[in-house]
């Protein structure tokens, strides 16, 4: 299959597509933020919600073609947050936050790795990869819980690596 250069916002597209079939969202309940870990409004229905956010990108010098003007190649560090609406235990655990089967923060983080690690996005136009690489776990965050909106919510950053379409 052949390999095409894109551009930022094709990468986080296809990726929030990719998403949703994944994990059977839709445009409420995984979508693209600036800030990941900035609690969205509480979208209804669903057993969780996701975003998505391009994080910080690097140019690194021996991922780059040597006399190709027209592309350039970047590193980025994508964040994919999933978030649920779960109420602490009534002893104020959080047994349920974590372990539920279907809405618990570690449910959550599985089901997000296993939608991304080692996927080789297609550009939906072109039917080709773009990716220099299939896309790597880097990080995850520790389960945090909002008391204030009742919200649980992990983030997980993936390496995503591709050519810029510069021409």
């Amino acid at each position: 299959m052949v390999r095409v250069d894109v551009n930022q916002a094709d990468v986080l597209r296809t990726v929030t597509e990719h998403l949703r079939r994944a994990l059977d969202l839709n445009e409420r309940t995984c979508y693209e933020v600036t800030e990941p870990l900035a609690p969205p409004a509480i979208p209804k229905g669903g057993d969780f919600f996701v975003t998505v956010c391009a994080g910080d990108g690097e140019f690194p010098e021996e991922m780059q073609v040597g006399g190709a003007e027209d592309q350039c190649t970047e590193l980025i560090e994508l964040v994919v947050t999933g978030y649920t609406r779960l109420k602490l235990d009534q002893t104020d655990h959080e047994t349920q936050l974590l372990h539920h089967d279907h809405r618990g923060l570690l449910e959550i983080k599985r089901r997000i790795l296993k939608a991304l690690v080692g996927v080789d996005a297609i550009d939906p136009e072109s039917g080709a990869t773009f990716l220099r690489q299939v896309i790597t776990a880097a990080h995850s965050s520790r389960p945090a819980y909002d008391q204030k909106n009742q919200l649980g919510f992990i983030s997980l950053s993936f390496r995503v690596s591709w050519d810029w379409d510069l021409s």
